[in-house]
């Protein structure tokens, strides 16, 4: 009787544990981005855009690498960062 209320503690256990940890896993941006400048010097400012959100850096990185090499697409850089990021840098006040 006591080790099967120690096995179903162990279980309730790793049920939470695996939860918060698929809780813990964040989401991805891809954001473009193109130089403020139309001749940019080094150092010029890059306005970024955020483009869509992903659940995996996977996901993001395959729609980055694809919107890269379309010709159309030459003068943007796309780059993924996690949903806790912000390229553009921190919000004044």
């Amino acid at each position: 009787m006591i080790q099967l209320r120690r096995a179903s503690a162990i279980t309730a256990f790793s049920l939470l544990t695996s939860a918060a940890t698929a809780q813990a896993e964040c989401a991805w941006i891809l954001w473009a981005g193109a130089e403020m400048n139309p001749r940019p010097l080094v150092g010029d400012p890059i306005r970024w855009a955020s483009v869509e959100g992903f659940n995996t850096r996977r996901e993001c990185v395959a729609l980055a690498t694809q919107s890269a090499k379309n010709p159309k697409n030459k003068a943007w850089e796309f780059r993924c960062f996690p949903d806790t990021v912000d390229p553009r840098g921190p919000k004044g006040k």
